[in-house]
């Protein structure tokens, strides 16, 4: 039988304590449980008994090393894979804290699909940003030998350092492990239960126990969003134009420190996080908002800021969405921020001051970007009522293509997106699609017309001077 590792510290100590509780509903499972934990940590083996047959505790000496992660983690794993070398010789299942069983029979159902694999590994195979197999996997007892170089690794997390070595003996085993980027508080009712891949036995990234709770019958806690203060701060990765939308959440809030990165741990990814030379743009327009008390880049993100990466978990929830009627990116930032009942559709949040070596009355501005196009909206008709008021942003080569399906337009290149800003406000009316440029439009308040990408409406707004329709657009 497979040994079940559970590893815990002080900081995840009462969830692991839930879904030990969980797993104990679940029924005595065949076989050995390794509690492993710090010296110092309290002892969860008579929670644990009433979930496993035997229980064994491993304790280890108090990490000494950086506490950032993935260092202690990394410690943790390394722990556990020197001790089953030196005393199992037994396959073994790594059950890190927000590893939630599904079933009754799940030690079983793990054990069969690792024998029917037949490689020593065997676990969830992830291959975006890179491939490498998940941390909560099965691994050989004499696992150190397939990867010499894991117990040296220090930076980079153990599951990733190891994968140029031991990939090629895995089995991806993503039928019984439902891995997700995203952490488990997207489960916040009974109905986000459906979300579960059918036929999984166990579930990767319930970090919150909400899942846990639900499982068990109970409602989980409401998500507590600590209240603004002159030190709040909020991480953002982008894409830009979801920065722009989360500006209004973030005023709303009480406003704040925002800090910039690519750091997407925890959070679905987007598909073009800001980088430095995107920052270095932005960050001349994002400094003329009176909310932000400070705009800065960070490659990780600090502990104690609000991760406004995490609204992608909640949009690409669909039970949450239609729940709480958030319907657009900028209200699911408030929903996250739990701030919903504050939103108003129709109310600006960006400002800039004018550029007066522009003049730019009667121009319409023009953006098109690559990404979320509809092929039936009327740019010819566009191009054929308002012709030389036209005015494209963006890149050259946006512009060169636009100039090849509809005819010659004005070009606006920009120093950044402060520039950008100012000229979309100095015009007369904003045309585009859900681009970047449309963003600052709608924070504006300017009279838009979006070209609306049926396969992801998410950037509508309910005002008098927004519409879809070009016939009802009154620059």
């Amino acid at each position: 039988m497979i040994l079940i590792a559970i590893p815990y510290c002080h900081s995840d100590l009462e969830l692991q304590r839930t879904n030990l509780e969980w797993m104990g509903r679940l029924g005595k499972q065949p076989t050995t449980c390794l509690l492993s934990t710090e010296e110092g940590v309290e002892d969860l083996s008579e929670l644990a008994s009433k979930a496993f047959e035997k229980v064994e505790l491993l304790r280890y000496t108090p990490f000494e090393g950086p506490k950032t992660w993935p260092q202690p983690q990394n410690y943790a794993w390394q722990s556990a894979a020197r001790h089953m070398y030196q005393n199992g010789k037994q396959p073994w299942f790594w059950l890190e804290s927000d590893v939630c069983p599904l079933t009754k029979d799940w030690v079983k159902k793990l054990k069969e699909g690792y024998e029917a694999g037949g490689k020593p590994f065997a676990g969830c195979v992830v291959k975006h940003p890179q491939v490498y197999c998940a941390g909560p996997a099965i691994y050989p007892w004499n696992v150190l030998e397939y990867s010499p170089t894991v117990m040296r690794c220090r930076a980079a997390p153990f599951d990733v350092a190891m994968a140029s070595e031991t990939l090629a003996h895995t089995y991806d085993m993503q039928h019984l492990i439902d891995h997700r980027r995203a952490p488990g508080q997207i489960f916040e009712h009974p109905d986000d239960l459906k979300m579960i891949r059918r036929g999984a036995v166990v579930f990767h990234k319930a970090k919150d126990g909400a899942l846990q709770s639900l499982l068990m019958g109970k409602q989980p806690p409401p998500r507590q969003v600590p209240p603004s203060t002159d030190s709040t701060a909020f991480y953002h990765s982008g894409n830009l134009g979801d920065i722009i939308y989360s500006l209004y959440a973030i005023k709303k809030h009480g406003g704040g420190h925002l800090i910039i990165g690519p750091d997407q741990r925890d959070s679905e990814l987007c598909s073009n996080p800001v980088d430095e030379k995107a920052f270095a743009m932005l960050k001349p327009l994002l400094d003329d908002q009176p909310y932000l008390r400070s705009v800065t880049f960070k490659s990780s993100r600090p502990k104690e800021a609000l991760n406004l990466n995490c609204f992608r978990n909640y949009w690409l929830n669909t039970s949450i969405r239609a729940r709480s009627k958030a319907d657009s990116l900028c209200k699911m930032h408030f929903y996250l921020l739990s701030i919903l009942d504050r939103y108003k559709d129709d109310e600006p949040w960006l400002d800039v001051v004018p550029s007066y070596c522009m003049d730019l009355k009667g121009r319409i501005i023009v953006s098109r970007s690559w990404r979320h196009r509809n092929y039936d909206f009327p740019w010819a008709q566009v191009k054929k009522k308002f012709g030389d008021r036209l005015l494209f942003v963006g890149l050259e080569k946006e512009k060169n293509i636009w100039e090849m399906c509809w005819g010659r337009i004005d070009w606006a290149p920009v120093n950044d997106f402060l520039d950008l800003a100012r000229i979309i406000k100095q015009a007369d009316g904003f045309i585009g699609n859900q681009s970047f440029g449309m963003a600052i439009a709608i924070a504006l308040g300017q009279n838009v017309l979006q070209e609306v990408y049926d396969k992801a409406p998410d950037c509508l707004f309910s005002r008098k001077n927004f519409v879809t329709d070009l016939n009802k657009f009154k620059p």
